[in-house]
């Protein structure tokens, strides 16, 4: 009976209000979360059957090969031109991500017994999961368009020869051109995708610890303070509170730094190891060629792009130094230091899972701009807006975040200034009022 009274005890004073508010509040925050991202993947999904070719051979077989695929459920959009233009124009005629041209002599090297070869465009404009996802439609495609063309090369002929039945293996051959912006090179979009995706997920997963790391420990170290009783003696001594607030806020903020710098550090050291480990010709070939195209198509971060992030960076931590400072000072009680870090940690966590799945330039107007009023999202989208050369909406979001922080500063030193620091609480516990005190 006592062991029962006394689990009775420890889980009512686990199992409080403030933890019911928490859990509904992200309960209810991942669910409008889950369906932003089951919107994404329908849209993905029904996108899926379409497709879009510009025959520029327009003979009897390739109109048969269309008419086929749309047989096999494909939705299948046509762009037409009477002469043969580049790359970039093809891709900038459609909205689609992918284009398939047929070329001219198409026809005549099938007929000739020779292997075809079609072209894929692809056009990458983001490293969100969802960019590469749509470029999987086309993939299937070109493996349906050559059985399409071996069941109709076995239908029109009828004697084979050893020579026939092994170039019905290998009808067609795949030519892939990437293009970003007026900029184009032979490399698959796949390809480039992959390499912007191993370099832009892990940068923003650690700004995600940062952030959350820093909140955590000046919440705790103010809070604890302020329980402790150490905080009321600390404002009295002869330093001036603004000086106490700074000297907190610089030495969390360096500390988060070289957090970051290490893991940063560690990251790239070891993704140097894991390369180093194949020496092989064609491994390195192939590396040093996707490098040459990556460079050529503009996708690399200059060191200027590195500053601008570091800088997107040291924001964001005292962003969120100095909002976690101000919900510090409303803890009574260490149980409560979880609830106060809500609001920070929703803050980065909601620009952080968005920007993994989808490309935040490409969600509609309202959204964009619900998700650009929280400061962390600049940073976790401020290594893509530099890979694609969005410059000036990186320094958008740096005079933002500025702004954003002078705010955030300025009532914190209103707050250090009075004595509210010292009486200001956060609670919802039943026996006490509800009310929030400043």
């Amino acid at each position: 009976m006592k062991f029962f009274n006394l689990f009775k005890k420890e889980l009512k004073e686990m199992f409080n209000t403030n933890m019911i508010v928490s859990l509904i509040v992200s309960f209810a925050l991942l669910m409008i979360i889950g369906q932003f991202m089951q919107s994404s993947v329908n849209n993905i999904t029904e996108s899926n059957t379409s497709i879009t070719i510009c025959d520029l051979d327009s003979t009897d077989l390739t109109s048969r090969v269309i008419t086929e695929l749309e047989n096999t459920g494909y939705n299948v959009e046509q762009i037409y031109f009477t002469d043969y233009p580049d790359d970039v124009y093809i891709s900038q005629q459609t909205d689609s991500k992918n284009i398939l041209v047929i070329p001219q002599g198409f026809t005549q090297s099938i007929e000739s017994g020779e292997i075809a070869t079609i072209k894929n465009i692809g056009k990458v404009e983001g490293n969100s999961i969802m960019a590469q996802l749509e470029s999987s439609t086309y993939t299937t495609a070109i493996y349906d368009i050559s059985s399409i063309i071996k069941n109709i090369v076995i239908q029109d002929k009828t004697n084979f020869t050893t020579t026939d039945i092994e170039f019905l293996d290998n009808l067609v051959t795949l030519d892939e051109v990437t293009i970003v912006g007026e900029k184009s090179e032979n490399i698959s979009a796949s390809t480039v995708s992959s390499v912007i995706s191993s370099q832009g997920t892990f940068v923003p997963i650690i700004i995600f610890v940062i952030i959350i790391f820093a909140s955590q420990m000046i919440v705790t170290a103010i809070s604890t303070e302020k329980i402790d009783k150490t905080l009321e003696t600390l404002l009295s001594t002869p330093i001036s509170r603004v000086s106490i607030l700074t000297a907190k806020m610089l030495s969390a903020g360096l500390v988060s730094l070289i957090s970051a710098t290490v893991y940063m550090l560690g990251f790239s050291m070891s993704m140097g190891s894991i390369i180093s480990t194949d020496s092989t010709t064609e491994v390195t070939s192939s590396a040093i060629s996707t490098t040459i195209a990556m460079m050529s198509l503009g996708l690399v971060l200059n060191p200027l792009d590195y500053v601008l992030i570091g800088l997107n960076i040291f924001l964001s931590i005292m962003i969120a130094l100095s909002l976690s400072m101000m919900l510090g000072v409303m803890v009574d009680d260490v149980k409560s230091t979880q609830i106060v870090m809500m609001p920070v940690m929703f803050m980065a966590m909601i620009p952080y899972l968005i920007s993994y799945f989808a490309d935040i330039n490409t969600l509609s107007p309202i959204v964009k701009l619900i998700l650009n009023l929280i400061p962390f999202t600049h940073t976790f989208n401020a290594t893509n807006n530099l890979m694609f050369g969005n410059t000036s909406i990186v320094w958008i979001g740096i005079v933002y975040q500025l702004i954003f922080l002078i705010v955030c500063m300025f009532f914190a030193v209103r707050l250090f200034k009075s004595d509210k620091i010292l009486t200001a609480s956060l609670n919802f516990n039943k026996n006490k009022k509800k009310s929030v005190r400043l």
